[in-house]
């Protein structure tokens, strides 16, 4: 996962800063922008199932960051490296998403989570929280899919995203451990990822789709109903070219003998 987040933000011009932790990555906008992005990265297959060893290694992160910065521990002390001034450092904060990207083996388990996790999305201390899960399985088939496409990774989950039937099986729940599911939320939990709109041709009228589906020998027929001004049979016979001296009365008697010997 590290890999495919690394190069969504690659793609979003943000340099990705090594900050001498294992399981942390700093991503650091090469233009000169207020908006940094620090991937938190938990394997939690061992205490999936555990909610208080979940939360205790979540809070981890918390306490590192906000330990005294002179503290070998402290995050701030290390990200404080990768700005030129201390103007700049100050910015820091209210301009951080952390994404905590997290390795379920089951992802029906993280429902055993939900309290911790709305604790953490919504705490309003320091920066923006996001929490997104994944199983193996999702990232091993959006892998895939990445190894076959010759788009950049953004243009390739927006065609991901256009899954009809799996926006409606979300929306039922029918959903649970899917790619689908991985792409949805990491459209929904990468603040920089931008859904690519792809604009389609404007949809015929009706009335031009038929037009060009009708046999030309019908067409008389059709533009003589829409105009509501032939609306018998005997109305719409007199359109047809007919033998001359044919009488109209038997022709329409023979058409009708004619299907009535169908049925």
């Amino acid at each position: 996962m590290k890999d495919i987040i690394s190069r969504v933000l690659t793609y979003y011009n943000y340099n990705i800063e090594d900050i001498k932790k294992d399981n942390l990555i700093f991503y650091k906008p090469k233009a000169d922008i207020a908006s940094y992005i620090l991937g938190n990265y938990i394997d939690c297959i061992d205490f999936e199932t555990d909610s208080e060893i979940f939360k205790e290694r979540l809070a981890v992160f918390e306490e590192q960051y906000i330990s005294q910065e002179n503290s070998e521990e402290s995050i701030m002390k290390k990200l404080r490296t990768f700005f030129k001034s201390n103007q700049e450092f100050s910015q820091l904060n209210k301009n951080l998403s952390v994404i905590y990207l997290l390795k379920f083996k089951d992802l029906n388990n993280l429902q055993l989570h939900q309290n911790t996790i709305y604790e953490i999305e919504e705490s309003s201390n320091y920066f923006k929280r996001y929490i997104l899960p994944y199983s193996d399985e999702q990232l091993t088939e959006l892998q895939a899919r990445i190894n076959k496409s010759r788009e950049p990774i953004p243009l390739l989950l927006s065609t991901l995203a256009e899954d009809e039937e799996g926006y409606i099986n979300l929306s039922l729940y029918k959903n649970k451990g899917t790619l689908y599911e991985l792409v949805i939320r990491l459209f929904s939990k990468i603040p920089c990822l931008q859904y690519n709109i792809v604009s389609s041709e404007k949809p015929k009228e009706i009335k031009d789709e038929i037009e060009e589906r009708i046999n030309n020998d019908l067409i008389v027929y059709y533009e003589a109903i829409l105009s509501n001004k032939y609306v018998d049979l005997e109305s719409l016979l007199r359109l047809t070219v007919l033998p001359q001296g044919t009488d109209i009365d038997s022709e329409i008697d023979a058409l009708l003998k004619e299907k009535s010997d169908e049925l």
